[in-house]
């Protein structure tokens, strides 16, 4: 694992996201830069208010530990902001043998700003800071199953997801 610290601001003027047919408008003054540990409290409201982050109805997304951890230690992740607010977050991380497998952890974007092309642009600024061949994430929907194949991603044929309910 990557244990570097990466809290540099990523791009210094407005990004506007590239468009395509999955794109309908581009987001005046959107600002995609690292993450950094005092995001956590922004990060960790708009994760919770996102349904299709939570494992199930009572538990957050992250607790405040996990999301600390991730950005102090393993951060590959970044926000995106219009007017200083943060709308949309990214996190990545390697795995794998010798770290050569990136992992999209969460990507998630406020229902308000959905559909101006946030999420693409902080997942090509995820991907290219991974700087790793393979890329992986678990889609939680068909749509964002059709966002991500759109971007190059395909089902994969050797992970097989597998669960089990615990007793307490």
């Amino acid at each position: 694992m990557n244990f570097g610290k990466k809290t540099e601001p990523v791009k210094t003027e407005p990004v506007q996201p590239v468009q395509d047919p999955f794109i309908p408008v581009k987001v005046p003054a959107l600002f995609i830069r690292s993450a950094r540990v005092e995001d956590k409290d922004q990060i960790l409201r708009l994760g919770n208010s996102i349904e299709e982050l939570k494992w199930n109805l009572t538990s957050p997304f992250l607790t405040e530990e996990e999301l600390e951890d991730y950005l102090k230690y393993h951060n590959h992740s970044f926000v995106a902001t219009i007017a200083g607010k943060i709308v949309a977050f990214v996190i990545g991380e390697k795995s794998g043998p010798l770290d050569r497998l990136g992992c999209i952890v969460f990507l998630a974007v406020a229902l308000e700003y959905r559909k101006l092309g946030i999420a693409r642009a902080l997942l090509l600024e995820c991907e290219e800071d991974l700087n790793t061949k393979d890329m992986y994430l678990l889609s939680t929907s068909e749509s964002s199953t059709r966002f991500y194949e759109h971007l190059g991603y395909r089902e994969g044929k050797t992970v097989s997801y597998m669960s089990k309910e615990r007793e307490s």
